[in-house]
């Protein structure tokens, strides 16, 4: 799965824009006080959360489809 099916997949099980940071699909100029994240890092795509203005990246993945697997998950209640 890339990052454009993700968005629609969370979308569609009903987790709002607002809960979410998805880079180069979905990025807020004005982003929540918190809300679950998926971008580019150092060493892949990282996933986590922010929380007031400090990012913490939960997980480091190799490759775009694994990180959005995890960040699925994250969203999951």
């Amino acid at each position: 799965m890339d990052r454009r099916e993700l968005f629609t997949l969370l979308r569609g099980s009903g987790v709002a824009e607002s809960e979410l940071w998805i880079e180069g699909v979905h990025e807020p100029r004005t982003p929540p006080t918190e809300f679950l994240f998926l971008r580019k890092g150092e060493n892949g795509w990282d996933t986590g959360v922010a929380e007031r203005g400090v990012w913490h990246v939960i997980t480091s993945s190799p490759d775009e489809d694994t990180a959005c697997a995890r960040l699925l998950r994250l969203a999951q209640p």
